[in-house]
């Protein structure tokens, strides 16, 4: 059956109250955002460190500039409040680079996993000590060995994606498993070496659909996906541009860069969704968009 957003028959729900920060509540990526977590922007990554394939290219042929960098985030902050999202500040850490918050934490269910993060990245998790004190500690997990990080990992309801690869390891799976085994099934995602995270080559948009960048994955993975979602498919451009990186809003509503992403934006809208178009060239520089960019905290279910 192809997907048409519109058939999708719309159920009222009471609004949660959410300005509680231990309040969590995550079990997909696309209903109803009520609360979101970012990063401060007043920094950006040395040029000379580049952990992603996008930063080799932009940090030596046309570096982000720190006031375009600023400028953007503070204008993709301003949609999401008025969009009537809550939006929260990770503690700001001094010299380091907080713009890609997903990868330092994620709320799985009603619990918050902290990430532990390679080389440079590791000063990020920080920025979460504040938040951390305000949670009860039955509802925090932390990976206290190997690699997790959260752009890596990808929720629909039941099912828990894990993507191994260049930012994920084995020993960080496996802790994962051991953990949220009896809440999830939990599917774990080999990634071609050329990617940094499961999110630059998979999302889910809304139910029964998803986007891929089928080159990302290998073919068994591909088929297992297919078998669950439809799929719209990324070229290469694409992919490069991070048009898997997007944000859903809602089942209604997504959040893309429409102006380096046209063909996918008119796809969307086809489909029914709501495109809010956001300008992130320069954010995108750095290799994450505006999934990377944000830490959900409370979804409708």
């Amino acid at each position: 059956m192809s997907y048409n957003h519109r058939d999708i028959t719309k159920i009222k729900q009471r609004v949660p109250l959410v300005s509680d920060l231990s309040n969590l509540l995550v079990y997909n990526e696309y209903k109803k955002l009520r609360k979101v977590m970012v990063g401060p922007a007043d920094t950006m990554p040395p040029l000379e460190s580049r952990i992603n394939a996008i930063q080799e290219h932009y940090f030596r042929t046309d570096p982000p500039k720190l006031d375009l960098l600023i400028r953007e985030h503070a204008r993709f902050v301003e949609v999401l409040k008025s969009k009537g999202i809550e939006v929260v500040y990770a503690k700001n850490i001094l010299g380091c680079d907080q713009r890609d918050i997903r990868d330092i934490g994620i709320i799985l269910n009603s619990t918050l996993l902290v990430c532990r993060v390679k080389g440079i990245r590791e000063c990020e998790v920080a920025g979460l000590d504040e938040f951390l004190e305000s949670l009860d500690k039955g509802k925090v997990i932390r990976c206290e060995e190997g690699i997790i990080e959260g752009g890596d990992l990808i929720i629909d309801e039941d099912k828990l994606y894990v993507g191994i690869g260049q930012r994920t390891n084995r020993v960080g799976y496996e802790l994962i498993h051991e953990n949220f085994k009896q809440e999830f099934e939990i599917i774990p995602i080999e990634i071609n070496e050329n990617y940094s995270h499961l999110d630059t080559v998979f999302n889910i948009i809304s139910k029964g659909l998803a986007i891929v960048y089928p080159q990302g994955l290998n073919s068994d993975t591909l088929n297992c996906i297919k078998k669950q979602y439809q799929l719209i498919e990324v070229t290469k451009e694409e992919q490069f541009q991070l048009a898997t990186n997007l944000l859903a809003l809602s089942p209604e509503e997504i959040i893309i860069d429409a102006n380096r992403n046209p063909r996918i934006a008119n796809k969307l809208t086809k489909l029914g969704f709501k495109v809010v178009n956001i300008d992130f060239s320069e954010t995108n520089k750095i290799g994450g968009s505006f999934r990377c960019g944000t830490l959900p905290l409370y979804r409708d279910r």
